[in-house]
């Protein structure tokens, strides 16, 4: 789902690229999709109505994908809040953030792992995923939301720029960094996480409907049908050279020359 968010608060958008979009006639939404990927960078699925389910200690991805239309050019991340409201603004929830100014805090025990990069962007698409990172699972509920409020620029504006680590140093240090993106317009991605704790309900991998459950089946399919081959073209080995032993039996005599004497002369003394 996504909220549009209030940017009196937030960063203010360039003029210039305010007044671009109006030449335009720029009137259309940007194509954003939140996905939440496996260990093996396999799409899960919604189990739980609008959630998906997951164990304490999975390793996910969270990936964000913008359709490049020539409108939106690339995104970045500002900040990334785990919230037991599905409001992004609700003082009376729980609340845990993860990314602020685009840069993880730095007393998360992941906080490289909440650092968003864009190395799988394309031509057509500009995409912002995080590195694998372990979820965990608030104090008052099992079912949480991920909210990232996400900024997007404008083509022929000022490209989006992922703060890099440097840049969070600085930061958190309390020097005053610079603006990091001129944004066109602001919205905030949410996802919704049904967190299920192991010593409460064991692990069923057919439950959670991961594609990892399904990708593991086929790769042990796959192993025991190479050694069933194997052994099968084994077992006519050894039965045909069995068989070509039984034909053609070796009797090393048959190979063996006789030995030649020579004969001995007669002695004339004799």
């Amino acid at each position: 789902m996504s909220v549009l968010l209030d940017e009196s608060n937030g960063p203010r958008p360039n003029p210039r690229v305010r007044r671009g979009a109006e030449e335009r006639g720029v009137t259309k939404s940007p194509q954003l999709t939140l996905s939440i990927l496996d260990s093996l960078d396999q799409p899960l699925k919604a189990r739980d109505g609008d959630f998906t389910r997951l164990y304490v200690g999975d390793r996910i991805r969270f990936l964000i994908n913008l359709t490049r239309d020539g409108i939106y050019d690339s995104l970045v991340v500002l900040q990334c809040v785990m919230s037991s409201s599905s409001l992004l603004q609700d003082p009376r929830a729980e609340t845990r953030v993860l990314l602020t100014n685009g840069c993880p805090l730095m007393d998360e025990a992941t906080a490289s792992s909440w650092r968003w990069t864009s190395e799988k962007s394309t031509v057509s698409s500009f995409v912002s995923n995080t590195q694998p990172v372990s979820i965990f699972r608030l104090s008052r509920s099992a079912y949480v939301y991920l909210h990232c409020a996400v900024k997007m620029c404008f083509v022929g504006a000022s490209p989006c720029k992922q703060p890099t680590t440097a840049d969070c140093t600085v930061s958190q240090s309390g020097r005053k960094r610079r603006q990091l993106v001129d944004g066109y317009t602001s919205t905030t991605e949410t996802a919704a996480l049904h967190v299920i704790d192991p010593a409460q309900e064991p692990y069923n991998p057919l439950e959670v409907g991961s594609a990892t459950f399904v990708v593991l089946i086929v790769v042990l399919v796959l192993i025991g049908l190479s050694v069933l081959v194997l052994v099968t073209i084994l077992s006519v080995y050894l039965c045909c050279s069995n068989l070509s032993k039984r034909r053609h039996p070796y009797h090393p005599e048959q190979f063996t020359q006789q030995r030649i004497t020579p004969a001995r002369r007669k002695c004339l003394c004799c």
